[in-house]
């Protein structure tokens, strides 16, 4: 019996609404299909010719699962970071996303080192996903970031 290898497709794709537009990038291998969604054009052909440049590697799919703030999120847009205390009680860190950083009480932090500052202020807690704990305000709603892939 021969194993057969499936093939990897990769599309980009422009929809366009009246003068709405957004941009989508898709790999296939087999029956698994992954996409991700672009508000602006030039994100969006960076991170086509990035896949196109791996997506004959297993690489390619790792790289839907990575989350980059300037994809997901807007120019001054709230997020959140909270941390779960053995109380009940949580700490919470808020800032804004702005020019590929995180601002908050005139700093500016890359996410990682967002996340770690507050952990540090916090101490006795250990470090978690990220991802899970980080929400962004959406249309008055916080969302956490992962749902924003």
């Amino acid at each position: 019996m021969h194993s057969v290898i499936p093939t990897m497709k990769l599309f980009y794709v422009i929809i366009q609404c009246g003068d709405f537009r957004e941009y989508a990038v898709t790999l296939e291998k087999g029956c698994v299909t992954k996409t991700r969604y672009f508000d602006v054009e030039q994100l969006a052909l960076e991170f086509y010719q990035q896949i196109r440049d791996i997506y004959e590697s297993p690489d390619a799919f790792e790289q839907f699962d990575m989350i980059v703030l300037s994809h997901v999120l807007r120019q001054n847009q709230r997020i959140r970071h909270r941390i779960q205390l053995p109380d009940g009680s949580s700490s919470t860190w808020n800032g804004r996303f702005k020019d590929q950083c995180i601002h908050r009480e005139g700093e500016c932090y890359k996410f990682e080192a967002f996340i770690s500052a507050h952990y540090k202020e916090v101490p006795q807690q250990e470090y978690t996903d990220a991802m899970q704990d980080c929400d962004a305000m959406m249309h008055g709603k916080w969302i956490p970031i992962e749902d924003l892939r």
